[in-house]
């Protein structure tokens, strides 16, 4: 996830149910937080709140998520 760029919730329910429609709720799901190891002023790292929601969405997607 990178802030500003793909972590807005409309954006990952989008993104999930795209998932859930044409593959199924079996896929594995990663989320990682964007590390800016290059000076890039767009770019900033996700809030903590905004990956754990991440994780919220996924659970209540009903996806067979660990």
């Amino acid at each position: 996830m990178i802030a500003g760029a793909n972590n807005e919730p409309d954006n990952l329910k989008l993104i999930l149910d795209w998932i859930l429609a044409k593959i199924g709720c079996d896929v594995p799901i990663h989320s990682t937080a964007f590390h800016p190891d290059f000076p890039n002023a767009e770019c900033f790292s996700p809030s903590l709140e905004a990956s754990a929601s991440v994780n919220e969405s996924v659970l209540r997607a009903d996806w067979n998520a660990f």
